[in-house]
This record gives structure tokens, C-alpha cells and sequence, in this order.
């Protein structure tokens, strides 16, 4: 599709003009060849016949995601605003150490919500190894630190999670773990959505048969501001598909991250 196509089709849902077009490299689906997918709502359509897709697409969303870099026109542009700001606040602009702060501070932050640009090397499946069936192995890596940006305050939030999945018929290289909450936390979020997206991307590309997150992650909007509390850590706990249901699986998997989480 050329770029004046393009411009003229937005998404049917949200209206968005910002999707990025399929194909079967990216699905594993021959079907979703001429599909399109919403970056910002993650709903997928035929861009042939405009229907809307039943099939779930949001973990994938996460992994194709693209958005357009900032030009030096813009990272100018965004510097002086916030120079304007900074200076307002106190911050003395004049200075050796003080003089670029702001255009360093527009492209930390592009640094720091990487995650908007998706990680397209997550999306590699290995076929099961076993020959016969698996059985119900569970696959866990523990102690992933991570980095992210509250989307409350824009103070950081930090910590380790732990993350582990039922496999089906694929398993995922343990680096690609590691990606995916990576992926999760280099954005404007909240520690309960990280873990949710975590286990969103993963399902999307394995389809394992069930899927555990924890997060273990110490919060500066309450420790350098508010209550001042350096002291307390919060846990969240995402079970999906079988994990919801078997307490046996999820002591295990809480037995593994106990051993060796933070």
C-alpha cells in the first residue's frame, strides 16, 4: 500500500491513523496476510473489506508496535518548551553543565519509553523438543529487573519480575523472557497493567497453557514524594489459563520465585 493509501485509512475503531499493515511473518497466520493492525487499540482488520477481526491481537500489538521517531525539528522544538518549564521551576539554564539539559532530558525520555517501538525479535517460537507429548512442564525465569515510568507522576518504578508459562506445542528462547518485560516497562505504565501486558504478549506468541507473572517493584512517587516510604515493596500476581485453577502449579511457581526472586 503507497503512503497516499495509507494516509486515507485509519482504524475502525478508535479512528487512529497510527497501524501498521500484517503479514504472515508476523501472525504465523497466512489468513491475517492482508490484515492491519491498531497501534494505539490493537484491533486488527481486513484492509481488504474493512471487517473487524475477532481473532485476539493485543499481546502482538506490543511486539510490532512502531512509532515514528522524533525529527530534529521536534526534539528542538520540545527542548525549548521545556526549558521554559525548567526554568520556571528554578533551574539555572546558563550554565556549562545546564545549557543542553533540556534537549538531553526530550531524548532520555524517548530513550526510556522504548517500549512504544515494539521488539520484533520477541516473535521466535521453537517447536517443542519432546517426542511424545510434553506433559505440563513449567518453564520459569526469575529475577528479571526491570525500569519503567509511572504514568502517574513520570517517577520511576523499579524492581524484578518473575515470569513463567505452560508450554503447548512452542517454547520461547529465556532471553525473550527478559524482552518482554522489557518491552512492558519502557513506557508510561503501572505495575498491575505491566504484569497483565506481560502475560498478554506472551500468550499472543507462544499460546502456552497457562501463564504467571509476578512483580516485585519499589515505587519513587511514594518514596521521594507523598507518604516517603523507602520501606515497603509492592507484589502484584497474574495467573492466566491453567494456572488459574491448579493451587499446585502456582506453588510451584511461587516456591521458584521465592528462591531466587528479590
Amino acid at each position: 500500500m503507497g503512503a497516499n493509501e495509507k494516509s486515507a485509512v485509519s482504524c475502525p475503531v478508535c479512528r487512529s491513523s497510527h497501524w501498521t499493515e500484517l503479514d504472515s511473518g508476523d501472525t504465523g497466520d497466512e489468513q491475517m496476510s492482508h490484515c492491519a493492525i491498531c497501534c494505539e487499540c490493537a484491533t486488527a482488520w481486513d484492509l481488504r473489506t474493512g471487517a473487524v477481526l475477532e481473532k485476539p491481537t493485543g499481546g502482538l500489538a506490543y511486539v510490532i508496535r512502531r512509532r515514528q521517531p522524533l525529527s530534529d525539528e521536534e526534539r528542538h522544538a520540545f527542548a525549548r518548551q521545556f526549558a521554559a518549564f525548567l526554568s520556571r521551576i528554578g533551574m539555572p539554564l546558563d550554565q556549562p553543565g545546564t545549557v543542553d539539559t533540556p534537549l538531553r532530558f526530550v531524548d532520555t525520555m524517548a530513550d526510556l519509553t522504548a517500549g512504544y517501538d515494539g521488539d520484533p525479535r520477541i516473535d521466535v517460537v521453537f517447536p517443542k523438543e519432546c517426542r511424545q507429548a510434553c506433559g505440563q512442564d513449567q518453564i520459569v525465569e526469575a529475577n528479571i529487573p526491570f525500569f519503567a515510568l509511572c504514568e502517574h507522576h513520570v517517577l520511576p518504578f523499579y524492581g524484578h519480575a518473575t515470569v513463567g508459562y505452560i508450554r503447548n506445542d512452542g517454547i520461547i528462547g529465556v532471553s525473550k523472557l527478559t524482552r518482554i518485560v522489557r518491552l512492558a516497562a519502557r513506557r508510561f505504565t503501572q505495575q498491575e497493567r505491566m504484569g497483565r501486558d506481560v502475560a498478554d504478549v506472551l500468550e499472543a506468541i507462544v499460546r502456552p497453557a497457562g501463564v504467571a507473572v509476578i512483580i516485585h517493584g519499589h515505587h519513587m512517587c511514594s518514596q521521594m514524594r507523598g507518604v516517603h516510604d523507602v520501606v515497603s515493596q509492592m507484589r502484584t500476581i497474574v495467573w492466566r489459563g491453567v494456572y488459574k485453577e491448579n493451587e499446585a502449579f502456582q506453588r510451584v511457581f511461587m516456591d521458584l520465585a521465592g528462591r531466587t526472586g528479590s
